[in-house]
């Protein structure tokens, strides 16, 4: 179930089991800005924020405190 909440520039989803219960492990909240996911917090009030590239795709997340959590490298390469 999804509850969205929001403006045409900040916005926020509300993830959660079937019952729409927030105080489970289920729920999550997503925060978007300009269309683009900066942040994400789970039941135990753990934060995560997105870093895109210019093309939109998640390049880092970190926790609350600025550390690594997620990072991509991608690398682009030409088929013949």
């Amino acid at each position: 179930m999804a509850l969205f909440i929001g403006t045409a520039r900040a916005a926020r989803l509300d993830e959660t089991d079937l019952t729409g219960v927030t105080t489970n492990s289920a729920f999550k909240e997503y925060i978007f800005f300009v269309g683009r996911r900066i942040a994400r917090r789970d039941s135990r009030n753990a934060v995560n924020y997105s870093f895109a590239d210019h093309l939109g795709s998640t390049r880092v997340v970190t926790n609350s405190t600025g550390a690594a959590c997620y990072q991509a490298d991608l690398l682009l390469t030409a088929a013949n």
